[in-house]
C-alpha cells in the first residue's frame, strides 16, 4: 500500500530534501506542535524561500567579498588599511565563527547564516555600484549632507532614543529601517519613504520570524521597536 503525504508533508519533504537535513529536524523547527496547520503551512513555506532559493557556499562567498571589495575601494577610494581592515573583520567573523572550537552550528545554522551573509555583502554591492555611477549626495533631497552627524553608542544605552529624536526634526532626514533593508536593485534615494514599494517586502518579512518564536517579534518590541516605517541605525548594512 503507498504512503500517503499532506500537502504540507510533502512541502516539508522538498525541503529537507534540498537542505540536506532530516525530516524530523525540519518539522521540529518549522512546524511546531502549538500551532495551527494553516501557520504550519505557512512556516514550512517561509523556510522554503529562506533558506532553499538562496543556499550559497563558503567559496560563493569569499568571492562576492573581494567583489564588494574592489567596488568599494573604487566607489570610495578605500586608502590600502582600510581594505585590509575590512579583509580581516571578515576573516575573523566568518572564519573565525565557523573554525573556533567551541562554535557549534547544525545544518540550518550554517544555511541561515550564510544567507545572511550574502544578503548583507549584496547590499553592499548596490550601494558601492550606485555611488560609483551617482556620486555620494541624494541628488533629490534638498537637506544639506555635508555635515551629518553620526551617533554611536554601546547597545541598550539610548543610542536609539536619541537618533529617533533626532530624527523627528522635519529639518533632518536619517534612513528608515527599510531603506537598508530591503534586496531591490534600485537603491536609489526615496523621494517619499513612507509610502516607497520596496518598503513592503521587508515589513511583510516580519511575519517570517514566526519560523523561528511564533511571539519573538512582539516581545522584541518591548523594549525596541521595529518596523519597515521606523527610524532605525543602520548596523544591520554596516556591520558586515
Amino acid at each position: 500500500m503507498p504512503v500517503l503525504f499532506s500537502v504540507q508533508q510533502k512541502v516539508a519533504l522538498s525541503v529537507a530534501a534540498s537542505l540536506g537535513i532530516g525530516f524530523i529536524s525540519l518539522i521540529t523547527i518549522a512546524v511546531p506542535s502549538h500551532v495551527n496547520s494553516k501557520v504550519k503551512v505557512r512556516n514550512i513555506w517561509h523556510l522554503y524561500n529562506l533558506l532553499v532559493s538562496s543556499k550559497s557556499n563558503s567559496d560563493d562567498l569569499h568571492d562576492l567579498h573581494e567583489e564588494v571589495l574592489q567596488e568599494e575601494l573604487e566607489a570610495f577610494a578605500d586608502k590600502g588599511s582600510v581594505v585590509q581592515a575590512k579583509r580581516s573583520l571578515w576573516d575573523m567573523q566568518v572564519e573565525g565563527a565557523f573554525e573556533r572550537p567551541g562554535n557549534l552550528f547544525t545544518s540550518l545554522g550554517h544555511l541561515i547564516f550564510k544567507k545572511d551573509l550574502a544578503l548583507r555583502l549584496a547590499r553592499r554591492l548596490r550601494f558601492a555600484r550606485f555611488v560609483k555611477e551617482n556620486g555620494e549626495g541624494p541628488s533629490n533631497s534638498s537637506i544639506d549632507t555635508s555635515r551629518p552627524i553620526i551617533i554611536v553608542g554601546l547597545p541598550r544605552t539610548g543610542s536609539t532614543m536619541i537618533s529617533r529624536l533626532l530624527s523627528a526634526d522635519p529639518d533632518s532626514r536619517s534612513p528608515l529601517y527599510w531603506e537598508f533593508a530591503h534586496d531591490s536593485d534600485d537603491v536609489s534615494p526615496s523621494s517619499n519613504p513612507s509610502s516607497d514599494p520596496r518598503a513592503s517586502p521587508v515589513e511583510s518579512g516580519f511575519s517570517k520570524l514566526s519560523i523561528f518564536s511564533p511571539n519573538g517579534l512582539s516581545e522584541f518590541k518591548k523594549f525596541h521597536n521595529v518596523s519597515a516605517f521606523e527610524h532605525e541605525e543602520v548596523t544591520g548594512f554596516t556591520r558586515r
